[in-house]
């Protein structure tokens, strides 16, 4: 059997012309499917009654494609499917994505304007990525897969994150320009596959206690947020930290023994007790009252001092740092 004359099969080399009067596209080196701009549901119905993409295991559903606004039932006789990216506002058939059970990946672009509830369906799925900024809340049952290993949200006006305690096996929260997003939620410290929380340009105000505490986390970064102390700390597995902000204020009682990577920001005046037997890098920007000595052996390090602490080293300890140590005589 040959395909439809309206699906372009693209060839394994080079960069074709496509033809006009081609509305679906199929990619089988990746085994992807993707609308054109004229590409419907019926053509996609069409297509998956030849069996010739019963393998498929990603769908494309791209911003210009303005008439797939659904997915046909005979979705389900693909079972190879793993894949589905949104990126057009006009596509309204969540339903219809969510009964996909072998979904492992989802990713929503920001044309889309709401994600509603009936995510949870989707047991298998392991990563979420949701860059909407038209998105103001996120589906309560979001919290309820027992599979997502990922989630990634990207500038959405999110006020709120819904109870993540659900997400057994979630090792990765990444949260980029969510600007009204001031606090995460309680519970992440019994999340106990979570490895790496990371915010950039996020206003947090603080760190969750529990997050704090949890102890697995190997990686705490979090860029252009508001957090001006740290909850005391006990992280056992923590390898990177980065807190790029107005942080001034250090925890009475500071415990990461096994520290590699380390960024902190412009206003923090003397650093906790840091393993410099462990670190790989260190990069401090704020003008630090005193200098630990050991640090020197750090192999990629960036501090500045004050005039008063660089004095205080000896001839021999500034030598040991060299340029990586700089004094802000201003």
């Amino acid at each position: 059997m040959t395909f439809p004359p309206f699906v372009f099969v693209y060839p394994p080399e080079g960069n074709p012309e496509i033809p006009r009067g081609t509305r679906l596209l199929w990619y089988p080196s990746i085994r992807e499917l993707s609308f054109s701009p004229a590409g419907t549901t019926e053509h996609l119905d069409e297509l998956i009654a030849t069996g010739l993409v019963d393998d498929a295991e990603s769908i494309r559903i791209s911003d210009f494609a303005k008439k797939a606004v659904r997915l046909p039932d005979s979705i389900a006789r693909l079972t190879s499917l793993r894949s589905v990216r949104i990126e057009t506002s006009q596509f309204a058939d969540w339903p219809g994505v969510y009964r996909i059970s072998t979904l492992r990946t989802l990713f929503v672009d920001e044309k889309v304007t709401a994600l509603p509830d009936g995510i949870g369906q989707l047991k298998a799925l392991e990563e979420l990525t949701i860059k909407g900024k038209k998105i103001a809340s996120l589906p309560e049952d979001l919290g309820s897969l027992p599979n997502l290993r990922t989630l990634v949200i990207v500038n959405a006006p999110i006020t709120h994150l819904p109870d993540l305690s659900g997400l057994t096996a979630l090792q990765t929260l990444r949260l980029v320009w969510t600007k009204k997003l001031k606090v995460l939620p309680d519970g992440l410290d019994t999340l106990a596959a979570l490895e790496r929380v990371e915010t950039d340009m996020v206003p947090l105000t603080e760190i969750p206690v529990g997050l704090a505490q949890h102890a697995n986390l190997r990686a705490l970064v979090i860029r252009g947020g508001k957090v001006k102390k740290l909850p005391d700390v006990s992280w056992p597995q923590l390898r990177e930290l980065e807190n790029f902000g107005p942080l001034k204020k250090l925890p009475k009682t500071f415990e990461a023994p096994a520290l590699e990577h380390v960024v902190l920001g412009d206003a923090l005046p003397a650093l906790p007790p840091l393993p410099a037997d462990s670190l790989q890098s260190l990069d401090v920007n704020a003008p630090l009252t005193s200098v630990d000595p050991a640090l020197a052996s750090v192999n990629r390090l960036r501090l500045t001092c004050t005039k008063q602490a660089y004095a205080a080293l000896s001839d021999d300890e500034r030598e040991a740092f060299g340029a990586r140590l700089r004094a802000a005589w201003a």
